[in-house]
């Protein structure tokens, strides 16, 4: 077997280290044997993901690098991928956060003495990520990490953690509902072996959705939603929409504690998970400009032609943490109007916007 040492970027909000923390070198990292894979030899090391902007050290994702030994680099490259998207999987579960999919990032041939070495780049990807970081609990971590590699259940719970996941970072609520009901068809299985009877296998997950959590109407979903939605005899409008933001929640904690008693979690940990608010990875602060507008066609036809626009160029952006690890940012905004030859715009307001999880303690602009 040949040795290779491989390299993964995932963009996340997880950190391992709060931002005051990773402004100082080397960052700290964890560690993950396989010792009983039958056919490799594998490490994996987990560590925070930083890029120098200014004078500091902003977050942009988690770090993951494998060490593993294998009959061909395709097969490492393959098998690693593997068991780097189940740790994300299970670090998304415990801190009910997005873990975007691992990406190549740098190949080391470690078999010769002089090292082949490969490395992508990603120029436009990894920009910083403006939001409040989510710490993962490394006792919790551990316990739920220990607690997959006893499960007797791996590939099933494997395939709802990643609909879980998937779930996590969904903009859409009709997507995010259809990922969670997905993860409930495969843990149901898992829960009821032994029930055959379509209406007897969802036994444990309603037990588990009206008993543990309290929750009422889990027939009703599982007819409106999930067969109206699935199968296509209801209408997605507007009302259907807002029945199914109702659902998401529900279905979520529900999911959350079948894999949780699936993998033998107490309950309280499982709860204490299943209660914590999901985190994506939101979009940027974003400015609106509001003004008046003359001299633009009437006919939507010639105004669509060239339909009034206005971009940006941000200048001398500039990021600093204070000793308590926020985050603040000063830029200066150059808007450009671009439109029909005699439009005129008149500007009235510039607004600084934002997510309520942005993380920033302060942001100073100038449009």
């Amino acid at each position: 077997m040949n040795r290779y040492v491989i390299q993964y970027y995932s963009k996340t909000l997880v950190a391992l280290a709060s931002r005051d923390k990773q402004q100082t070198f080397p960052l700290p990292g964890w560690m993950f044997n396989y010792p009983s894979l039958p056919n490799y030899e594998l490490t994996i090391a987990l560590s925070d993901r930083t890029k120098k902007t200014d004078d500091v050290h902003l977050h942009t994702g988690l770090n993951i690098v494998a060490d593993i030994k294998a009959d061909s680099e395709e097969d490492a490259r393959e098998t690693s991928k593997n068991f780097v998207e189940t740790l994300l999987n299970l670090v998304s579960f415990s801190t009910l956060t997005y873990c975007d999919s691992a990406k190549l990032v740098s190949i080391i041939n470690m078999g010769k003495e002089s090292h082949p070495f490969r490395y992508y780049v990603y120029p436009f990807e990894e920009q910083e990520i403006i939001g409040a970081l989510i710490q993962i609990d490394e006792s919790a971590f551990k316990a739920i990490f220990e607690a997959y590699n006893k499960c007797s259940s791996k590939p099933r719970t494997l395939r709802a953690l990643t609909w879980l996941r998937k779930g996590i970072g969904e903009e859409n609520v009709v997507d995010e509902f259809v990922s969670y009901w997905i993860g409930l068809e495969v843990v149901k299985h898992i829960l009821s072996p032994e029930k055959v009877k379509t209406e007897e296998e969802w036994e444990k997950v309603e037990e588990i959705f009206t008993k543990s959590l309290h929750f009422q109407n889990f027939k009703i979903i599982k007819k409106d939603g999930r067969h109206g939605l699935l199968h296509g005899f209801r209408q997605l409008d507007s009302n259907f929409i807002k029945e199914i933001e109702d659902y998401v929640e529900p279905i979520r904690k529900t999911l959350i504690l079948c894999i949780g008693r699936i993998l033998r979690l107490e309950d309280s940990d499982i709860l204490t998970i299943a209660n914590k608010t999901p985190r994506g990875i939101k979009q940027n602060p974003w400015t609106v400009v509001e003004g008046v507008l003359k001299n633009i066609p009437k006919d939507f036809a010639e105004l669509a032609k060239n339909y009034p626009m206005i971009d940006c160029e941000k200048i001398n952006k500039k990021f600093s943490i204070d000793k308590e690890g926020e985050l603040s940012i000063t830029f200066p905004i150059t808007y450009r109007f671009h439109g029909p030859s005699d439009a005129k715009w008149e500007v009235k307001a510039t607004e600084l916007w934002g997510d309520k999880d942005t993380g920033i303690k302060s942001m100073d602009f100038k449009g």
